[in-house]
């Protein structure tokens, strides 16, 4: 599996959709005060809610174009709300709102076979977008399954 794209916003001073291509070596550049270092925490930040996702016993289930799962409470220093959701963003406590990462990842046949059987649907593409998104209180993982076709009902 190799980790090619990433998007992030509402994230610290990211309020507008920053996306990046990701290689062997990429290069972030840009003046002071830009968000360079936010856009790394971004990506710490996922890989690390990934991991602890893929530590969880937890079930995914259908909603609406997308496999979810979701996780309550805090987890750590991976994402705080009140620290990592942009301030000027709060409308009267609007506490639904929020942060959204995207990782892309291309898998190798082996692993879209594994993800086909996991998932129980047929991907039609080697490319899959993994979105997470940060609320007050929960965590969302999503598998964007539009363009998917399932094999049996899960």
């Amino acid at each position: 599996m190799k980790f090619v794209s990433f998007s992030v916003e509402m994230y610290r001073s990211l309020l507008k959709k920053c996306e990046l291509n990701i290689s062997q070596l990429t290069t972030i550049i840009g003046p002071n005060n830009e968000g360079k270092s936010n856009i790394l925490r971004a990506i710490v930040t996922a890989v690390k809610t990934l991991e602890a996702i893929s530590e969880q016993d937890a079930t995914m289930y259908k909603e609406g174009n997308a496999l979810v799962l979701r996780m309550w409470g805090r987890h750590g220093d991976m994402y705080n709300w009140e620290r990592d959701y942009p301030l000027s963003k709060r409308k009267n406590g609007n506490s639904s709102a929020r942060s959204r990462f995207v990782l892309g990842f291309s898998l190798e046949d082996e692993e879209l076979a594994e993800i086909r059987r996991m998932t129980k649907s047929l991907f039609k593409s080697s490319l899959v977008p993994v979105c997470l998104e940060f609320d007050d209180r929960k965590t969302y993982f999503k598998i964007n399954i539009a363009e998917v076709s399932f094999a049996k009902p899960l």
